[in-house]
């Protein structure tokens, strides 16, 4: 079994040799670590470079003569590695030692699971640890495992690379692309406990609320997203849902062979139907309180709901203000 670690790197000067540090202290080392660095202008191609010289393993340096960006470079990272399971990873976050041994031992012992990542301990930047993990926050912010989505925290099987790439250039991030593939088709775990620090800096490319190293709770969601306008967002996610569904229709060979097949068809199924719920939203939120209440009411009852958080959805969607997006 074949390990790869696939590394995105641009100007990581700073952080970047603690993690490489952490893959050479992997109690189940990597056959090849595969870096692309997009064009960096900091002295992180000679610390690629010294690391690929002592390295116990195959160290693979691809410097891009423009840069592609966040997304590309990782799909370019991803396609060059020869693993039967890839490893994601970020330039500035810590391994534990246990990380590649206990996530390629849970995968393994799912042999219908394609996609696995696991849970963060966040740290800031000098990788002091929280008492928070990524997940943890996402829960208590009163939102689901499902929605729990880290590329650096995340390995694949080699097989769902044809399923993944090439990733569309309308899909934002890589992570969320392999992960709602993965979601939908029902081939995703989680491996616990934390087998990684979630370094936190004024560079991160996610800010997201989740990431932060306070305790939150569902008074911290309401205060962030409260009743404001989500059409947006939900336009955004609706273009995604339509791109998944487009690519496992464009995979159904792919899928085949890999004996997905019966999980395609209820993917589809359930896919389209979260397309309409989200349509529905959609025009129900560009209409007035009184003119939509009925509608939200059907939604409600025909169970489509369920796509979101149920009835806290609902109660959300009648009491918004209406939408002036365009």
């Amino acid at each position: 079994m074949k390990i790869s670690i696939a590394i995105a790197t641009y100007n990581g000067a700073r952080y970047l040799p603690e993690q490489l540090d952490s893959f050479l202290r992997q109690k189940k080392p990597p056959h090849e670590v595969v870096i692309c660095d997009d064009d960096s202008s900091d002295s992180t191609m000679a610390i690629l470079q010294s690391f690929q010289k002592d390295a116990p393993f195959e160290v693979r340096i691809e410097q891009n003569p423009i840069r592609l960006g966040y997304k590309k470079n990782f799909e370019k990272a991803i396609s060059l590695c020869t693993g039967d399971i890839i490893f994601l990873s970020d330039q500035d976050d810590y391994w534990f030692d246990t990380k590649i041994l206990e996530m390629t031992r849970a995968l393994l012992a799912r042999p219908n699971i394609f996609v696995i990542h696991t849970d963060m301990i966040i740290t800031d930047e000098n990788l002091v640890p929280s008492r928070q993990t990524q997940l943890g926050n996402i829960l208590a912010l009163g939102s689901t495992v499902e929605t729990y989505v880290s590329g650096c925290a995340t390995a694949l099987r080699r097989e769902w690379v044809s399923i993944v790439l090439p990733i569309p250039t309308e899909v934002a991030a890589h992570d969320t692309w392999i992960h709602k593939l993965a979601l939908a088709m029902d081939v995703r775990t989680i491996c616990l406990p934390p087998q990684q620090y979630y370094r936190r800096h004024d560079k991160n490319v996610s800010q997201w609320r989740a990431s932060k190293p306070e305790q939150m709770n569902a008074l911290d969601s309401i205060r962030v997203y409260g009743l404001a306008d989500k059409t947006e967002a939900w336009c955004r996610e609706l273009d995604k849902t339509r791109w998944t569904r487009k690519r496992l229709l464009e995979r159904t060979e792919n899928l085949k062979e890999l004996g997905l097949l019966p999980q395609q068809e209820t993917a589809i199924r359930k896919l389209d139907r979260r397309i309409s719920a989200l349509e529905s939203r959609i025009h129900n939120n560009s209409q007035n309180r009184l003119k939509r209440l009925p509608k939200i009411i059907r939604l409600w009852l025909s169970g489509d709901y369920n796509n979101f958080s149920g009835w806290k959805s609902a109660l959300k969607d009648i009491l918004r203000q209406q939408s002036n997006y365009s």
